[in-house]
């Protein structure tokens, strides 16, 4: 998913660093556990594995539905990142402009 980003927005995606993680540093006060974490200044996005694959509504043995859960948080972290609308970035809209 982020090659077909990069594809798609190669400009704003220059630089920018992917960073899997197995759990958020923050507070248990939190309302929700993070998904993932971007940070504008340095250009990264941390995404972390075990709040997506546990607390996603998976479906048990279905890979493409896992996988679909999977890539809507990096369309949603890189779309966040680069200030736009996620649903612009997903495959089979409008080319990006």
């Amino acid at each position: 998913m982020l090659e077909y980003l990069k594809k798609i927005a190669p400009h704003e995606l220059d630089g920018v660093t992917v960073t899997i993680h197995a759990m958020p540093d923050q507070p248990s006060t939190m309302p929700e556990v993070a998904r993932y974490q971007v940070d504008k200044n340095a250009k990264t996005i941390k995404l972390f594995r075990i709040p997506i694959e546990r607390l996603g509504h998976h479906h048990p043995g279905d890979r493409w539905y896992e996988r679909m859960v999977i890539e809507s948080v990096v369309i949603k972290a890189v779309a966040e990142l680069i200030g736009t609308d996620p649903w612009r970035l997903m495959p089979g809209k409008e080319p990006w402009a």
